[in-house]
């Protein structure tokens, strides 16, 4: 708007006008941009916006940017046959208008146009000149248009760093902050990047538990160039450990040296922590598997094993890891139905299912088993599968069968 205004100055002080623009022209868009609309009210220069602007040019702007300077008078325009779009004191209209193109490195980057309510004001002489001036200031108004777009798309660029809700950093090879966001100064426990980047000296000891961890990430970016996913354990400012994972890659120079390194870290410590008490629970349920005497299992809600004891494996004649991931339609298709059916009942009334029933293993022989299916719930309650355990009764079935023949 300054450039545009001192465009219109100048155009002031070589011919005088009453009304007047500067806008710029997107051809990757096809699109106008207002810079500067003026007009005289009450013996008054002044900005006004376009009562009926578009961002299409109008077919007036298209034929200057296609065919190149007019000047036009009262007694031509009606030759041209073109839409007016009014601006500014829309109750008069002006006697004298010149419309330029504004070329910058040879393409149409905009429209200057003057105008005067005075009939004839305008000479063709003084159309070439305003073209020249237009062509003069062009290379200018397109600098000053990239130096906005720049400033702008750096003005994003930072609004999106400093809101990103994960940790962006950029670091020397020799351990210091090069630039961090307000995201990863609170994850590492201070107020601002400032503080962070002012208080760290040496990362690899102030905010690597393991040191030889860093050492390993620049390695890593130095061969390979990136690295996604590299986790560690950092410390904060106040001492506690938090586990990180990182993604990055270098950033060298012209020559090759590395400059510094960059990327995005996020605090996966609840992640961590899960996973360390999922695989604690692994442990501990493999433990009370393996310590039970009599064939017990996990099993999901589709019927698939998520494990089993080795007394299970040998009922079926395989071993635990040849169950895992399979169904009993896999393992033991004779009677697949019947098991299904027992583990979808105890699912279905949430409620444990007691069954009596004979049982041929992997060598042939038939036993009888009581089985205990309960339902395994989620932490919102909902039922995700089953646990179950047999144990042999096939002794107790004998004497009791002997006792109700004696009976008999």
């Amino acid at each position: 708007e300054q450039a545009a205004q001192i465009i219109m100055d100048i155009a002031s002080e070589l011919f005088g006008w009453d009304a007047g623009y500067v806008h710029l022209y997107s051809e990757s868009d096809d699109q106008i941009i207002r810079v500067l609309t003026m007009d005289t009210a009450d013996g008054q220069r002044t900005p006004f916006q376009p009562t009926s602007f578009t961002l299409n040019p109008s077919p007036l702007m298209r034929l200057i940017m296609e065919e190149g300077a007019q000047l036009i008078n009262r007694d031509n325009e009606a030759l041209l046959g073109l839409h007016w779009v009014p601006f500014g004191d829309t109750t008069r209209r002006s006697a004298s208008r010149m419309f330029v193109p504004i070329h910058a490195k040879g393409a149409v980057i905009g429209i200057l146009s003057i105008q005067s309510y005075t009939p004839g004001a305008y000479s063709p002489e003084d159309l070439r000149l305003l073209q020249t001036l237009a062509d003069h200031c062009g290379d200018t108004l397109q600098r000053i248009e990239m130096a906005d777009a720049l400033r702008q798309a750096e003005a994003n660029y930072r609004s999106i760093v400093e809101n990103a809700t994960e940790g962006i950093f950029q670091t020397t090879p020799d351990g210091r902050f090069h630039s961090a966001n307000p995201a990863l100064a609170r994850m590492m426990g201070y107020l601002t990047p400032e503080e962070l980047i002012a208080g760290v000296a040496d990362l690899e000891r102030q905010t690597y538990v393991e040191p030889k961890k860093r050492q390993e990430l620049k390695r890593v970016l130095e061969t390979e160039g990136s690295v996604q996913g590299f986790e560690t354990a950092q410390r904060r400012r106040d001492g506690s450990i938090i586990w990180a994972s990182m993604n990055a890659h270098v950033v060298r120079d012209a020559s090759g040296a590395v400059l510094y390194y960059e990327g995005t870290i996020q605090d996966i410590t609840q992640r961590k922590s899960a996973e360390e008490a999922l695989e604690l629970s692994r442990r501990l349920q493999k433990a009370l598997l393996d310590n039970i005497p009599d064939p017990a299992w996990l099993k999901d809600q589709e019927g698939r094993f998520l494990a089993c004891n080795q007394p299970l494996a040998a009922l079926y004649g395989h071993r635990p890891d040849q169950i895992v991931g399979k169904t009993v339609l896999n393992l033991v298709p004779q009677v697949a139905d019947r098991l299904t059916y027992e583990d979808n009942e105890a699912i279905r009334s949430r409620k444990p299912v007691v069954i009596e029933a004979p049982f041929e293993d992997a060598q042939g022989r038939v036993n009888w088993f009581e089985t205990i299916k309960s339902p395994i719930f989620n932490e919102v309650g909902a039922a995700t599968g089953t646990v179950g355990i047999s144990r042999e009764i096939t002794e107790r079935k004998w004497v009791e069968n002997l006792l109700r023949l004696q009976r008999d």
